[in-house]
């Protein structure tokens, strides 16, 4: 628009702009504006002439911008007040480079809460032109703060010995919060169990009844120990009636052995077979100690127990073919070349032989024969003959191992030279020394 200059009198002439154009889009004041297709109108305006074009002066003010989509990102409580969030513009002129800054976001305050407002703060326009716009520079969103996860630390269970139950004992756990924020672990209702009650190594236990106290314990949640282990070992019983057999002399120390279990517990079921030990050696004796040294555990509850080692109990050990009640004499050997007779009795043999023996020629005769007897002629049990080993005769064979029950189904004597020299020493017959 313009003013009506030049117009005389009351002469009815309009000035008529075809269009304005301001030199740039921009935001700014007393800005040039270009006019131009100006014509003149009215009923006198043919007696009037114009320019076409003219300049005039105006402002273009920003537009202002509606914030929208305004979010803030909910999270666990960490004792502070920041969080993170965005915003989005509404009304930027299609063409127009315009953007926006992440708004600083801050909770109303650091406690744990559901929909808490949160202001998003330092809200600015970015872009080629964002000159040409305004928006707020605050707003507001909601978010939640949810408990933090509060792990107890440092619980250890204590290994125990199997008793058919699975509880177990924990120590320690610690607690760590934020900043100066009041909360006290409470063990007092702490409760462990294993998660069965077999004997093993590196058992799970469940940890359960930790709790918190304190101002701040609203902002968390208590998360009960895990991964803790501990073993359960085999209860180890010992033995009631424990005996062990006698047995004949075999050069070895093997015992086998018998007794009842003690201190199975109530409802369990164990039974105990195939008991063995060790005699201290292998000789000869009575009243000798039987060391148990192992044994079958059977039944549903077994692999929860051992039996205690060391247990002791005795036997004896006897000679081959002697029942031991009485000393006998094998008779007496005239030594050829030597002279004398030497009577042994049961006392002198023990198993293996310390001394060598004489099978066959001048150990054992026919009576009335000199002729020695062999094991074959005796069903291999031959009749033993014994010499010192300092009075061994030289060229005679040696054994280690005799057999000194002898049935010959007629009498024989013992360990002479000839039968007759044995009856003349007072050497016993067969039948005098029968089963020795």
């Amino acid at each position: 628009t313009g003013k009506r200059l030049g117009i005389v009198g009351s002469e009815s002439v309009l000035a008529n702009v075809g269009a304005a154009a301001f030199v740039d889009k921009n935001v700014g004041t007393a800005k040039t504006v270009n006019l131009t297709g100006i014509t003149l109108s009215g009923a006198d305006a043919g007696n009037y002439a114009i320019a076409s074009t003219a300049t005039a002066t105006a402002d273009i003010t920003p537009l202002a911008l509606t914030l929208v989509g305004q979010t803030a990102a909910s999270r666990a409580y960490d004792g502070g007040y920041l969080t993170s969030g965005s915003v989005a513009l509404a009304g930027v002129v299609s063409g127009d480079s315009v953007g926006v800054t992440t708004p600083n976001a801050r909770f109303v305050d650091k406690n744990v809460g559901t929909a808490k407002a949160v202001n998003l703060t330092g809200i600015a326009l970015t872009g080629a032109d964002a000159g040409n716009y305004t928006v707020a520079s605050s707003t507001t969103a909601s978010a939640n703060i949810t408990p933090f996860a509060l792990n107890v630390v440092g619980v250890t269970a204590t290994s125990k010995i199997y008793d058919r139950l699975t509880a177990a004992a924990l120590t320690g756990g610690a607690i760590s919060v934020f900043g100066a924020d009041v909360v006290n672990l409470d063990v007092t209702g702490a409760a462990g169990a294993f998660v069965d009650k077999h004997a093993g190594t590196g058992k799970s236990v469940i940890a359960s009844g930790y709790a918190i106290t304190g101002a701040d314990v609203g902002n968390y949640a208590l998360v009960q120990p895990t991964g803790i282990t501990a073993d359960i070992t085999p209860l180890y019983l010992t033995l009631a009636g424990l005996s062990a057999s006698d047995k004949t002399y075999d050069g070895g120390t093997v015992a086998s052995a018998n007794g009842t279990l003690v201190g199975v517990l109530a409802g369990d079921v164990v039974q105990v077979s195939s008991l063995t030990g060790l005699f201290a050696d292998a000789e000869i004796g009575t009243g000798k100690t039987v060391t148990i040294t192992s044994g079958v555990l059977a039944g549903a509850d077994a692999a929860n127990y051992r039996i205690t080692p060391g247990q002791t109990t005795t036997a004896a050990i006897t000679r081959k073919n002697d029942d031991g009640t009485s000393n006998f004499l094998l008779g007496a050997s005239r030594i050829p070349g030597i002279g004398g007779f030497k009577a042994i009795d049961s006392s002198d043999i023990q198993y293996p032989l310390p001394k060598t023996f004489l099978l066959g020629s001048a150990a054992a005769v026919k009576e009335g024969d000199p002729t020695a007897l062999t094991s074959a002629e005796i069903g291999a049990r031959p009749v033993m003959g014994y010499y010192t080993s300092e009075n061994q005769p030289s060229g005679l064979p040696s054994f280690r191992y005799v057999y000194p029950k002898v049935n010959l189904g007629k009498a024989y004597y013992v360990g002479a030279l000839r039968a007759e020299e044995a009856k003349a020493a007072g050497g016993e017959t067969t039948d005098n020394v029968d089963a020795k």
